[in-house]
């Protein structure tokens, strides 16, 4: 445990790991002989900091490049949703050091933006004819589109019935 010395690093892992394993491995009457132990924890400790900050730091990364992305359309979302996969990833300790500011911004931006297609495709059902007829093809046509590139979530709010008998006859 001594020679653990002061400077703490990444590379450290491996000593510290070792350490801590061969003080588990003692029997614990065994332990109390061991004075040390204080500096072999706050080495952890530091250790673990280090692995926190760092993880933090490449989440808070993605999290800060959602600026240069400019104005979010549907075509960011799936990189939107892996940056928040990648910050529900992080230990609570590590997403204290984040600021998940612009993710939650970009997130709210990316479902009114859902909630608009949507609300789009109910106004193109509600324009084709009943009976359909040819002219309304392109109206169909435009709906089915829309439909397929939707989540399950977004499609469960869509009169698909009538979308797809459109698309039948």
């Amino acid at each position: 445990i001594d020679a653990i010395g002061d400077d703490i690093t990444l590379e450290s892992r491996d000593l510290l790991m070792g350490l801590q394993a061969e003080y588990e491995a003692m029997e614990p009457k065994m332990q109390r002989f061991v004075k040390n132990y204080s500096k072999l924890n706050d080495a952890l400790l530091a250790y673990q900091a280090i692995v926190d900050k760092n993880a933090a730091d490449a989440v808070q990364k993605q999290i800060d490049s959602i600026k240069d992305m400019g104005e979010l359309t549907l075509d960011n979302e799936e990189t939107i949703r892996g940056i928040r996969a990648d910050y529900d990833a992080l230990t609570t300790n590590q997403k204290i050091l984040v600021d998940a500011t612009a993710l939650l911004d970009a997130e709210a931006k990316i479902k009114a933006l859902r909630q608009v297609r949507i609300d789009h495709l109910k106004e193109l059902i509600t324009q084709i004819s009943s009976p359909v007829t040819l002219a309304d093809e392109p109206v169909i046509t435009e709906a089915m589109e829309i439909y397929e590139w939707m989540y399950m979530d977004e499609r469960q709010q869509i009169d698909y019935e009538t979308l797809l008998a459109a698309n039948t006859a």
